[in-house]
């Protein structure tokens, strides 16, 4: 007869370990993601709070008169914003981690004849074991090409409103000029009226003058005298030839 089996006591499930608080997470009350942000690798496209408050407080008003520039959207890895709020003149409770290491600088190696190049590869995530090989070159290439991207755009914009700008004082100087030819030719109307009514009034007082029996040698002394009216002048003649 078969002894009893021991009882075999079920598998008690691994518990999780706590992942604990996220990385990073005090930073972004700092900054503000854009509408059209997009994430490269550990890059972000992000524009600073402060700075903004501060240019809508003291430089949206009159851009002219203060010192305070617009904000520019920041293309930037999380290294970049501490640095970017460890530097900012308008950030007062920043305090700056002191276990964020800043961007190690590129060392260049001039390779001898004969030897070569040693390729390492960095392994990204530990789970997958996947390897990358100059992903930093990557993304600093990325980070400069939209970059300039940013920068042409802003050029573009920039000489965009210089010519709207532009069109708008022609069009307004060329209603001034069209303005001021219509003022002219309403004057030189005017003055062409008043000096028709002249001559009219004058062939009028030529003609009354002669039928009151004056001389065309008075009528036109009187005429060109206009002091001499021609009521003084008929009386006068009428005395000479009584």
């Amino acid at each position: 007869m078969d002894a009893p089996k021991a009882a075999v006591d079920p598998p008690v499930p691994a518990t999780k370990r706590g992942r604990g608080p996220p990385r990073n997470e005090g930073i972004w009350q700092y900054f503000t993601k854009l509408k059209d942000a997009g994430k490269y690798h550990n890059y972000w496209y992000v524009e600073c709070k402060s700075c903004r408050a501060a240019y809508v407080e003291h430089g949206a008003a009159d851009p002219s008169e203060s010192n305070i520039p617009a904000p520019h959207p920041i293309v930037s890895r999380i290294q970049d914003m501490h640095r970017h709020l460890s530097e900012c003149r308008f950030v007062s409770d920043y305090v700056p981690d002191d276990t964020t290491s800043p961007r190690p600088a590129k060392v260049f190696r001039s390779y001898g004849k004969g030897e070569k190049k040693s390729t390492k590869y960095t392994t990204k995530g530990g789970s997958n074991g996947s390897s990358t090989l100059g992903i930093s070159d990557k993304e600093d290439k990325e980070l400069l090409r939209r970059d300039m991207e940013h920068r042409w755009d802003m050029e573009r914009r920039r000489m965009a409103l210089e010519e709207q700008k532009n069109a708008r004082i022609d069009q307004k100087l060329a209603r001034q000029e069209e303005e001021a030819q219509i003022n002219r030719r309403l004057l030189l109307a005017k003055a062409q009226e008043a000096e028709l009514q002249l001559k009219v009034a004058q062939a009028k007082a030529r003609h009354e003058l002669l039928q009151a029996g004056m001389t065309p040698e008075d009528v036109d002394a009187v005429l060109s005298n206009p002091a001499t009216t021609p009521s003084s002048t008929n009386t006068s003649h009428s005395d000479s030839i009584l």
